[in-house]
C-alpha cells in the first residue's frame, strides 16, 4: 500500500524530539506517511538506522557525517559501511558541502569537509546507495553550490540536494548531471522568489519534498518545531506556483522518492 505522503528528510532522532518522539512518529504514521531519517554523525546515524528498524517499512535512514562535523569526526569509512549496509539504509546523508559555518580556520575546515564529502561519495557509489547533499553558502553568495557541482560533475553520483535555496542557475545544472531537488518549509518564508522559480522551471519528475523537522517549519508554523505531518504545506506551496492541483504533487513526489531511493512497495 502506497503511503499518503513522503517526507524525505526529517531529523526524527534529534534532540528536538526527545521529549515526544515516538508520538510525533505515531502521529506521522496514523495519517499514513512514510519518511526517510537522514544524520549527522555516528551516533544519530546508528539511531536512525535503530529506528528505522523498530518502524520497518514506514521509516528508512541515511547515514552520514554533517560537513560542520567534518573536521571533528572525520569519516569512519568501516563504520559507515556497516551502517550503510543495514537493510533499513536508503541512501548515504546528508553530506556535501558548507561555507555558511566554518569550523575555526577555514582552510582546514573547508579542506576536512572535501576529504569526508568524497569518502561519502565513494561509499554510496559503492554500495549503490543515492546521496542526501547539504549545500549552504554564506548569505548572497553561491560558491558552495558551484564546488559541490564541480565535484559531481567529475564523480557522477546519484543524488539529491536536499533544502535547495540556490537560483536556476545552479539548479539546471544539477538536473543535467542527473540529480532530484528536494524543497523544505523555506519555500512558504519571504524573499523565497528565486526558489519558486526554480520549482516553476524543474521537471516534476525530479522533484521532492521534506520539512527537514525539527527545523524550517513551513508557514502557518514557522517558529515552531517542525514534524513530518507539515510536508503537507510544503506539497501545497509547490502546487499553488505551478498552478496544479495539490493532489498532483503529492503523488508525483510519493512516485519520485520511491523510485529514487528503492523504497518496498
Amino acid at each position: 500500500m502506497l503511503p499518503s505522503l513522503i517526507d524525505i528528510h526529517s531529523h526524527l532522532q534529534f534532540q528536538g524530539f526527545d521529549e515526544d518522539r515516538e508520538d510525533v512518529i505515531k502521529r506521522s504514521l496514523d495519517a499514513g506517511m512514510w519518511m526517510i531519517v537522514p544524520s549527522s554523525q555516528q551516533p544519530t546515524s546508528e539511531f536512525a538506522v535503530q529506528l528505522a528498524k523498530e518502524h520497518k517499512g514506514k521509516l528508512f535512514a541515511a547515514v552520514a557525517v554533517h560537513p560542520t562535523h567534518a573536521q571533528e569526526f572525520g569519516f569512519a569509512y568501516d563504520v559507515f559501511e556497516r551502517l550503510a549496509k543495514e537493510p533499513e539504509t536508503v541512501a548515504i546523508g546528508e553530506c556535501g558541502i558548507d561555507y555558511f559555518r566554518i569550523q575555526g580556520d577555514r582552510t582546514t575546515d573547508l579542506a576536512a569537509q572535501e576529504e569526508v564529502f568524497l569518502q561519502h561519495i565513494k561509499l554510496a557509489k559503492e554500495l549503490d546507495l543515492p546521496i542526501i547533499t547539504h549545500i549552504r553558502d554564506e548569505k548572497g553568495k553561491y560558491d558552495a553550490y558551484q564546488r559541490v557541482l564541480e565535484i559531481y560533475k567529475k564523480e557522477r553520483p546519484k543524488f539529491v540536494c536536499h533544502c535547495f535555496s540556490g537560483r536556476w542557475e545552479e539548479a539546471g545544472q544539477f538536473l543535467e548531471l542527473g540529480g532530484s531537488i528536494s524543497f523544505t518549509g523555506n519555500i512558504t518564508y519571504q524573499k523565497a522568489e528565486h526558489m519558486h522559480e526554480v520549482i516553476q522551471k524543474m521537471p516534476m519528475e525530479r522533484l521532492m519534498i521534506e520539512t527537514d523537522a525539527p527545523y524550517l517549519a513551513s508557514v502557518p508554523h514557522r517558529g515552531e518545531r517542525n514534524e513530518p505531518l507539515w510536508v503537507e504545506f510544503v506539497g501545497r506551496k509547490v502546487a499553488e506556483l505551478r498552478g496544479i492541483e495539490y493532489d498532483e504533487v503529492r503523488k508525483q513526489t510519493i512516485d519520485n522518492a520511491i523510485a529514487f531511493f528503492k523504497l518496498p512497495t
